[in-house]
C-alpha cells in the first residue's frame, strides 16, 4: 500500500511540476533504485573498512 501511495504521490508532483511521462522516463526510474542502492553499499562498505582500520584490537 505505500509503494503505491508513493508511486502515485512522485507522479502527481512530476504532472505538477510539467514533467512528460515518457516510456523512456518510466525505465530511467525504474533503474535507478537499484544503483543507487549499489552506490550506496559501496560507500557504506568504505566508510566501515576506515572505522575498523582505525579501532585498536
Amino acid at each position: 500500500m505505500a509503494v503505491g501511495a508513493t508511486g502515485f504521490v512522485l507522479y502527481r508532483l512530476l504532472v505538477l511540476l510539467g514533467v512528460e511521462i515518457t516510456d523512456q522516463l518510466i525505465f530511467v526510474l525504474l533503474c535507478c533504485p537499484p544503483v543507487i542502492a549499489f552506490l550506496w553499499c559501496c560507500a557504506m562498505y568504505q566508510i566501515s573498512c576506515r572505522i575498523f582500520a582505525r579501532q585498536e584490537l
